[in-house]
């Protein structure tokens, strides 16, 4: 699916539309008011599924790695000017013991799903009390995202119109060309943070 979907042609559409919506809501030269989001996985308590022999020569052994259902996930987001909003830790299960979160980011969120992934209530709710509450106020804004299917819902395309919000999405299957946090901005920090957070 990326081989097929990362051609000239999707790009070309993609940046066209991306150009016509900032023209179109005087965005151009706002960078303050263009976000993008994204989520770093982390899996926790991975082991190793076997033993590996190899020569002493060799600088690397590989191995399978085997994760397990422990898995934590961290939303972030900013802004094309670099402020960052604060992040949601989404838990697999239930929520760790302990103080986790007096110990967290400033103002996080903090959710659990089954998987520790992001599922649409919870983006929904990531939407609504971190990104509403800490991006800037003036409006038309963008935020630009995957199509993930737990990034679009009835209730917070709703959310969006209401608060003058422009939901752009990255075509489908071109995240690892396309999205920003991934490609231009933190490619490791993501999983730097999701690290420092556990």
């Amino acid at each position: 699916g990326r081989a097929a979907m990362g051609n000239v042609e999707t790009m070309r559409d993609y940046f066209k539309l991306l150009k016509s919506t900032l023209e179109t809501n005087d965005l151009k030269d706002k960078p303050e008011r263009l976000y993008n989001c994204d989520e770093a996985g982390l899996s926790l308590n991975k082991s190793s599924g076997q033993r590996v022999v190899v020569p002493k020569r060799f600088k690397h052994a590989h191995s399978i790695s085997i994760a397990t259902s422990e898995h934590i996930s961290v939303h972030c987001c900013v802004n094309t000017e670099g402020e960052s909003l604060p992040p949601m830790l989404i838990f697999s299960g239930g929520y760790p013991g302990g103080a986790y979160h007096k110990n967290g980011p400033i103002n996080a969120a903090y959710a659990t799903t089954d998987s520790g992934f992001m599922d649409k209530e919870t983006y929904f709710q990531w939407f609504e009390k971190v990104f509403l509450q800490h991006c800037v106020k003036e409006r038309p804004i963008m935020l630009l995202q995957d199509g993930a299917i737990s990034h679009i819902s009835p209730m917070l395309i709703d959310s969006a119109l209401k608060n003058d919000v422009i939901l752009l999405c990255l075509p489908s299957k071109t995240t690892h060309i396309l999205q920003p946090l991934d490609v231009a901005v933190y490619k490791n920090m993501k999983i730097e943070i999701a690290k420092q957070v556990c």
